[in-house]
């Protein structure tokens, strides 16, 4: 009996404990939802509201700035490349696709400085196409740049190191600039080219020095550099083109300065 009487005792108690925490949630309840007036749970709402929309958005939207972020790439690159293709124009003869005189104006001096500084050998050679106003006069200035053409390509044929520098200096008159060339091998070089522009085989019936169309070379050798100026080498080796003019063209003259000083 007192047994029964204690558990009666103690489920009158939670029930009572379970009836307080029951009222007092109740309470609480009341206490959150008073604070919650019509304008804050609308407000609330559309918090919400913009929460999952800003979600719904964010994919498409940062996907599309990815997009936008490559276009800026690829325009980037677009103009670099276009970019390096008017500074390639701008140095280029349009003819012939060898540097142009105003590349050959803007580099020959440096390029003489460096070899000089670095007592580098160097070699300047100027070259002619013989008789070429007859060959014009003769066949037209069509045929006249069809021959620039092809002389063009007969050089780079034959200077194609990567320092090697062809230039073409105006009408049929040509120059290229050698690094690191050595005397005997340079010079065997260029009495081939001149050699061989008559394989070719094109033919020139106003020419008179052969019946195809040849070439003149002035050439200039340096051993270890030189102190003389651009200007002064040009001129140089613009005596040495007219020397072999004199001497009946299809031929190179050349002349060789020995060490930095000069002789």
């Amino acid at each position: 009996l007192p047994l029964m009487e204690t558990t009666r005792h103690i489920s009158a108690l939670i029930e009572k404990l379970i009836d307080y925490e029951s009222q007092l949630a109740a309470q609480n309840r009341k206490e959150i939802y008073a604070d919650y007036t019509p304008d804050k749970i609308a407000l609330l709402i559309i918090t919400l509201a913009m929460i999952l929309l800003a979600f719904l958005l964010y994919f498409p939207i940062s996907k599309s700035i990815k997009n936008s972020e490559q276009r800026l790439i690829d325009l980037a690159l677009d103009l670099d490349r276009v970019n390096k293709e008017l500074h390639q124009a701008s140095i280029t003869d349009g003819l012939t696709q060898l540097y142009n005189r105003r590349y050959f104006d803007q580099i020959f001096a440096n390029e003489i400085k460096r070899a000089t500084r670095e007592k580098l050998p160097v070699t300047y050679m100027m070259l002619d196409i013989d008789h070429f106003k007859k060959y014009n006069d003769h066949y037209g200035h069509p045929a006249g740049d069809a021959v620039i053409q092809k002389v063009a390509k007969h050089l780079r044929n034959y200077f194609k190191r990567p320092g090697d520098l062809i230039f073409r200096l105006g009408g049929e008159e040509f120059g290229v600039f050698l690094h690191s060339s050595q005397l005997d091998s340079v010079t065997a070089l260029a009495q081939q080219l001149i050699a061989d522009m008559q394989k070719l085989q094109m033919v020139h019936e106003t020419s008179l020095t052969q019946n195809y169309v040849t070439l003149s070379m002035g050439m200039v050798h340096f051993t270890q550099g030189t102190h003389l100026s651009a200007e002064e080498i040009y001129q140089l080796a613009d005596e040495q083109l007219y020397k072999a003019k004199e001497s009946g063209r299809d031929r190179v003259v050349w002349l060789v300065q020995e060490g930095v000083n000069g002789s």
